[in-house]
């Protein structure tokens, strides 16, 4: 196992773990967590924690993520909602509906994470995308929209326009000044003359 680990100080060691993690390589993650004979090894703080619970979520390995939440309470290392929001990205990137559906009834994560969640399923189980979709509820529009801006654009470029479509209509609101209830589209303009476009591209080679 070649970690690329070796001779590295602490900082480095975490960052190249963090690199590993989220490339789904448990093996060269853990490689650098076990390095010996460095001045400063890594330590399993939370942010270290976090990395490694997501990346075994992610490979459905979920008792070893539990592991890990064990060995930091073992530790009495204190740990907040990173470590939760590790779980639900992590099943969400195993495409594990279930578990994903569960973990977001059990911590009701927000908005900012269900993004990160939804571009995540995305990737391995975009016909699961309401799961995701559904719980997104604005708490402030003008915030949300501006949050929204890269997941559309990822979801237009996989081709997904049906949730890209939905996730911009999260962020329409009526305007309070007009006597009509005109919605009012808060998001980057170039955002939906993308989807606009690359919708109307797909339904032309479709009749081609």
């Amino acid at each position: 196992m070649d970690s690329n680990c070796g001779g590295q100080n602490a900082t480095i060691l975490e960052k190249l773990l963090v690199y590993h993690c989220n490339n789904k390589d448990i093996e060269n993650a853990l490689g650098c967590l076990e390095t010996t004979g460095v001045k400063e090894p890594i330590t399993l703080n939370e942010h270290v924690a976090a990395s490694l619970v997501y990346c075994f979520c992610s490979r459905g390995e979920y008792d070893e993520a539990a592991g890990i939440i064990s060995a930091l309470e073992e530790r009495k290392v204190q740990h907040g909602q990173s470590i939760y929001r590790a779980q639900v990205l992590g099943s969400a990137a195993n495409g594990d509906i279930d578990r994903l559906k569960e973990l977001i009834q059990i911590y009701a994560p927000g908005d900012q994470v269900m993004l990160q969640a939804l571009v995540e399923l995305s990737e391995v189980a975009p016909e699961h995308l309401d799961v995701v979709l559904d719980r997104i509820l604005p708490r402030g529009v003008m915030d949300l929209a501006a949050s929204c801006r890269r997941p559309i654009k990822h979801l237009v470029e996989l081709g997904q326009f049906e949730g890209a479509e939905k996730l911009l209509m999260k962020t329409v609101q009526l305007s309070e000044n007009s006597t009509d209830n005109e919605p009012v589209i808060c998001i980057s303009p170039s955002v939906i003359v993308l989807t606009e476009l690359l919708k109307h591209q797909k339904i032309g080679r479709a009749h081609v």
